[in-house]
C-alpha cells in the first residue's frame, strides 16, 4: 500500500510539473504532459516482468547460491541496516513472491532443503531488483533531454523503491544462513550417528 501511494504521488507531482511547463513555456503539448509520465511508469512496470522472465529463463539456477562470496553479508552491513531501522520498516515493503515464485515474508519450515531454496531465492530477488532499477533508466532513450526534469524524479523514486527490498533480502539472508547451516549440521550429525549405529549392529550380527 505504501509503495502504491509513493508511486501515485510521484506520478501526480510529475504530471503537474509537466502541465505547468506546458502553460508557462508552451514547449510541450498538454496531452504529452499528461501521457509521458504515464508512459514512464508503464515502461517501468513492463520491465519488471521482462527482467524476471529473462532471468528465470536464461540465468542458470546455480548462480543463485547464498553461500557464494558475492551474496555474503558481513556484520558491518547488518549493523548499517539495523541503524537505519530495517526492523521497523521492512514489513511496509511489499513481499508477495510474485517475482521469485516464493513468498519470503515468513518461514514455513526449518527443513534444510526448504531453507536452501529460500536463501537462494533471496539472491535472485536481490539481483532482480538491482537489474530492474538500472534497466528502468533506459526509458530516457525514448524521451527528449529537455523533458528529463519530470522523468528523472520518477526514475530515482523507482531506484529507491528497488534498493529497499535489496537491503531486506541481504538482511534476512544473513540471519537465515546461520539457521540453515545449523540445521544442516544437526541433520548431518544424526545421519552419521545412524550410520555408526547400523555399522555397530552389523558388526555385532557377524
Amino acid at each position: 500500500m505504501l509503495y502504491t501511494i509513493i508511486v501515485l504521488v510521484t506520478m501526480i507531482v510529475t504530471i503537474g510539473l509537466a502541465i505547468i511547463v506546458h502553460y508557462v513555456t508552451g514547449t510541450i503539448s498538454l496531452l504529452y504532459a499528461i501521457l509521458c509520465p504515464l508512459f514512464i511508469n508503464a515502461y517501468l512496470l513492463l520491465m519488471l516482468g521482462v527482467c524476471c522472465l529473462i532471468m528465470r529463463l536464461f540465468v542458470p539456477k546455480k548462480v543463485w547460491n547464498a553461500e557464494k562470496k558475492i551474496f555474503r553479508v558481513n556484520p558491518k552491513e547488518i549493523k548499517f541496516y539495523e541503524k537505519i531501522g530495517i526492523r521497523k520498516w521492512k514489513a511496509l515493503v511489499p513481499e508477495k513472491g510474485a517475482t521469485t515464485g516464493l513468498a519470503k515474508d515468513k518461514i514455513v519450515s526449518t527443513d534444510p532443503t526448504y531453507l536452501k531454496y529460500f536463501l537462494n531465492e533471496t539472491c535472485f530477488a536481490e539481483f532482480y531488483h538491482y537489474v530492474t532499477a538500472i534497466i528502468g533508466f533506459t526509458v530516457l532513450f525514448f524521451i527528449k533531454v529537455r523533458d528529463f526534469y519530470f522523468a528523472l524524479p520518477i526514475l530515482f523514486v523507482n531506484l529507491f523503491l528497488h534498493i529497499l527490498p535489496c537491503f531486506i533480502q541481504r538482511y534476512v539472508r544473513c540471519k537465515m544462513l546461520k539457521v540453515y547451516q545449523y540445521r544442516k549440521s544437526k541433520i548431518n550429525q544424526v545421519m552419521i550417528n545412524q550410520l555408526n549405529n547400523n555399522k555397530n549392529g552389523f558388526n555385532n550380527a557377524i
